[in-house]
């Protein structure tokens, strides 16, 4: 752990414990952590989606489906990228 904020080295069982939950969520760090893990899971999630719908277009199938959600979820992904990718 490069920022051990509220944690402390146990050498009996040789790792990590956290002490205080709080100076570990709320630390600086901890919630860059926290958005760009957020973050990062929309943006695949996103992209997940619009694989699966561009496969319906490409295949001719569910065609007027596929090209509403291909739309929304294009829309989605920048958005976010922009806001909280850091």
């Amino acid at each position: 752990m490069q920022y051990p904020i509220g944690m402390k080295f146990n050498p009996a069982t040789a790792r990590m414990e956290m002490e205080n939950f709080f100076e570990v969520a709320l630390s600086p760090v901890g919630i860059i952590k926290f958005l760009h893990t957020v973050t990062s899971g929309y943006v695949a999630s996103a992209l997940f989606v619009i694989g699966i719908s561009a496969w319906f277009i490409l295949k001719g199938r569910h065609l007027i489906m596929a090209k509403k959600i291909h739309h929304r979820s294009g829309k989605l992904r920048p958005r976010y990228v922009a806001v909280f990718d850091v």
